[in-house]
């Protein structure tokens, strides 16, 4: 590169453009500044979660504890993951609607 371009290059890089318009800054932008005057609103409501389904009820007789299981993670539309069967039979009757986090304390 020629030393005239060189030098025109570097005094419009140095003196044209604000060097710290580059630089990132870890300061939050200005807020707008509020209105005198102005009502403020209280806060709405706030948001309650949404309740849970009671849509789970336990009317096993006889049932083996792993149809039982199977049953039961259908119900609560979570996978069933077991490395261990288990062995005996389950009888429950209740006709009272568990959420999940009901059920699986029951079981």
């Amino acid at each position: 590169m020629k030393p005239f371009s060189l030098s025109v290059c570097l005094f419009l890089l140095l003196n044209g453009l604000p060097l710290d318009g580059f630089a990132q800054s870890d300061t939050p932008p200005p807020t707008p500044p509020k209105e005198e005057g102005a009502p403020v609103q209280p806060d709405a409501k706030p948001v309650e979660p949404a309740k849970e389904k009671r849509n789970i009820r336990f009317q096993f007789e006889g049932v083996p504890y792993m149809d039982a299981l199977q049953r039961f993670s259908q119900m609560a539309e979570k996978p069933l993951i077991t490395e261990v069967p288990l062995e005996g039979t389950l009888t429950f009757f209740d006709s009272e609607p568990y959420t999940y986090e009901e059920a699986m304390d029951v079981l």
